[in-house]
């Protein structure tokens, strides 16, 4: 089977079978995890204070990184400002020498004044979650022998293991190449796009998408190294997106860690880019949608709450009444319909434009449940 023959059974299979529970990202936007920084001054304990002088500056960069699109050029910080966005700063690890200090941390925004700040300076910005994507790092030595699992023999991976980037609204999740993962999937399926293994190992993931990361080292007399990225992307419910780079590394790079560095970012650049684009929530605007829900019992109400309950952004919700077996909900919210559509379906749930809606002061839009519809399984 092809590899995009392979896609298409995919598609076909996640519609025949019953879809993996949508996977939680267990986080916040607004939280800066994993923040590294380090110093060296004549001994330890200057060398600790500069850090701990740079973890607000530090930490508000990887926030605007994450929130506001690329273009953005927001205006300079004073420092104070940011020591009162911040509620929370934790000391994950430390490490002392003489003269050097490195530490991570973790660092905690207030939302509130960062979005009022968002507000008053007209920039647009996304925070709304999105579900973790799974991904393969596929290594083949001059396009022989794929290895996916085998430390050893798959720098690819083992790059990822150390840098898997987190820093977007977009969580990746790196396989721990355990029996389970083994007996689920093998390099030639992932090389071919074979849709029962990837179905598999999506699954055990709770995972929605997954991308198959081949990275292939060339090496020849003629043209040195060079490493060509073919990226897979399939997702449940959708086509699947595939894109190819070519990667020359830097001769003395003998580890090839910074070609993986700018490899990796070819692969999630682009995505996070895309969900920003999707889930931009305009500065200063405030949008009204009124849906309808059909509700099929009690259980549809528990459904309902956990995932409104689960929306992350500035969305307003009410419940507002009941038509037969329908229950009305008005969101409001910054973001425009589309925004608000890719915010609630981090919570499980589908907005969509009632196209038999009249107009007047009936709901314009529908709600469904993600698991229930085939159609995006």
């Amino acid at each position: 089977m092809s590899r995009i023959a392979g896609a298409v059974a995919f598609a076909a299979v996640l519609c025949a079978d019953t879809a993996p529970a949508p996977a939680q990202t267990g986080n916040s936007p607004w939280i800066i995890s994993d923040l590294a920084l380090e110093a060296s001054a004549a001994n330890a304990a200057l060398a600790r204070e500069i850090v701990f002088n740079q973890v607000g500056r530090a930490a508000l960069e990887q926030l605007w990184t994450r929130l506001l699109p690329p273009n953005a050029q927001p205006p300079y910080i004073p420092s104070d400002t940011i020591a009162n966005w911040i509620s929370e700063i934790s000391l994950q690890h430390e490490r002392y020498s003489p003269t050097k200090y490195a530490a991570t941390f973790q660092v905690t925004f207030q939302p509130e004044p960062v979005r009022h700040f968002f507000d008053e300076n007209r920039l647009s910005y996304a925070e709304a979650l999105a579900q973790p994507v799974l991904v393969l790092p596929l290594f083949t030595l001059n396009s022989r022998n794929p290895v996916l699992f085998d430390t050893s023999d798959n720098p690819w991976l083992r790059w990822w293991q150390g840098n898997a980037p987190q820093n977007g609204l977009i969580p990746f999740i790196i396989p721990a190449g355990d029996l389970g993962d083994i007996a689920r999937i093998q390099p030639e399926d992932a090389l071919v796009g074979d849709s029962a293994a990837i179905l598999s190992i999506a699954r055990r993931y709770q995972t929605r998408g997954v991308i198959v990361a081949h990275m292939d080292s060339l090496q020849s007399d003629t043209q040195g190294r060079r490493l060509l990225l073919d990226i897979v992307h399939y997702r449940l419910g959708g086509e699947p997106s595939r894109d190819f780079q070519v990667i020359y590394p830097d001769p003395d790079d003998i580890d090839l860690s910074l070609a993986f560095a700018r490899a990796a970012e070819t692969l999630i650049g682009p995505l996070q880019d895309e969900w920003k684009r999707r889930n931009l929530i305009t500065a200063g605007a405030r949008n009204e949608v009124l849906a309808s829900l059909r509700l099929n019992g009690p259980r549809d109400w528990g459904r309902l709450r956990r995932g409104l309950g689960a929306v992350s952004g500035r969305i307003e919700v009410q419940i507002v009444g009941f038509s037969g077996r329908d229950a009305w909900v008005r969101f409001r919210s910054s973001a425009d319909s589309e925004g608000l559509a890719g915010a609630l379906v981090v919570g499980g749930l589908i907005l969509e434009p009632d196209g038999a809606a009249s107009g007047g002061d009936g709901p314009t839009h529908t709600l469904s449940f993600l698991e229930d519809r085939a159609d995006l399984q």
